[in-house]
C-alpha cells in the first residue's frame, strides 16, 4: 500500500487524504507519534506549509494534525453551496433553451 500524500490543491479531497492515512496507521499499527511523522512526509507544498505554521512538531498528536488539516482544506459550507447554486444552473437535458433562460429573468 503506497503512502498517500496531500499538497492542498483545490482538485484534491483532504477527507479522502485523511481516511487514507487513518486507515494505513490501523493497518500498519502506528502509535501517535509515528503517526504524525509520517502524515508530516507525505505532506507537500501548501499543506506542509500551513501545517508547520501553525507550530506542529513531531511530538504533537494526530488529531492536532488532522484538526488542522480539516480546519484549512475542507471546503467550507459556503464553498459547498455555492457548487450546489452552480449545479442549479445546468440546463436540463429535455428543458428547452427558453425556458432556460427564463428562469435567470
Amino acid at each position: 500500500m503506497q503512502m498517500p500524500s496531500f499538497a492542498g490543491k483545490t482538485n484534491e479531497d483532504v477527507m479522502q487524504f485523511i481516511f487514507e492515512i487513518e486507515a494505513r496507521r490501523e493497518i500498519d499499527q502506528w502509535n501517535d507519534k509515528l503517526a504524525v511523522q509520517m502524515t508530516l512526509r507525505s505532506l507537500k507544498d501548501e499543506a506542509l506549509r500551513k501545517v508547520l505554521k501553525k507550530g506542529v512538531k513531531e511530538r504533537d498528536t494526530i488529531e492536532k494534525v488532522i484538526g488542522i488539516l480539516k480546519a484549512e482544506f475542507e471546503p467550507t459550507v459556503s464553498e459547498y453551496d455555492r457548487i450546489k447554486q452552480l449545479d442549479k444552473i445546468r440546463q436540463d437535458q429535455d428543458e428547452e433553451l427558453e425556458t432556460f433562460i427564463e428562469r435567470f429573468r
